[in-house]
């Protein structure tokens, strides 16, 4: 249902293009910058409401087509990171010991995912610069991933690292949707911005009828106007 709505305002919006876009220049921009990941989990399997945040990054470039001076529509590929920390407890049987022994420590789930983000994009004049906003859908794909343990066992410290599984049958489902808001401004070919990012598809793999487990994100980025096209 999710996705089928955002799939509507999605070709709602690109339908628009051909009957709106201005004789103005189309331009050209490219932006990175930090990221602020984390992921919220829902349902009986769930330990936690949410993960804590775990810091990334993202780059992408992205083209405006201008409906007007003030509104216009913006798409591109965005690059970036996701995922979240959080703590564990793992156990195993000693034979030895006849008993089960517990330890505990820290994780780090890091994911890559390629964006497109289709957004309807206005920009208003404010002395000396522009302010810009923007929203609409996202949809992305999972690239790679990895998953970071950290713990001590018997005054030892260990690190470990397994590679993320993609399917439905893996760690996540591959394919992630969602929606992102963007605020900020517009020095000349300079621009300074912050998003949010709440992710609306469902990415569990562990019972997903009944668990719930969705990104959030918020971006900090810079951005450079390449110029226009005319």
């Amino acid at each position: 249902m999710r996705l089928n709505i955002l799939l509507i305002f999605s070709s709602f919006l690109l339908s628009l293009s051909p009957h709106f876009i201005s004789a103005q220049a189309v331009s050209f921009n490219v932006k990175g910058g930090l990221n602020l990941s984390n992921m919220a989990f829902e349902g009986p399997d769930a330990v936690n409401n949410s993960g804590n945040i775990t810091t990334g990054f993202h780059v992408g470039a992205f083209v405006e087509l201008p409906f007007n001076n003030k509104f216009g529509l913006e798409t591109g590929l965005l690059l970036q990171s996701k995922g979240f920390k959080s703590e564990f407890t793992s156990s195993f049987f000693d034979p030895e010991e006849m008993d089960s022994i517990s330890y505990s420590g820290d994780q780090t789930t890091s994911l890559l995912y390629l964006d497109v983000p289709i957004l309807f994009k206005s920009r208003f004049a404010m002395g000396g610069m522009n302010l810009i906003a923007s929203a609409g859908p996202y949809f992305g794909f999972g690239l790679s991933g990895t998953r970071f343990f950290e713990y001590t066992f018997e005054g030892q410290q260990y690190e470990e690292e397994s590679v993320i599984d993609w399917g439905d049958n893996g760690d996540f489902k591959s394919v992630d949707y969602g929606v992102m808001v963007s605020i900020g401004v517009e020095f000349s070919e300079l621009i300074l911005s912050a998003s949010y990012v709440q992710g609306l598809a469902n990415i569990e793999t562990i019972n997903p009828e009944q668990n719930t487990t969705t990104h959030q994100n918020i971006m900090i980025s810079i951005g450079f106007r390449l110029g226009n096209e005319e």
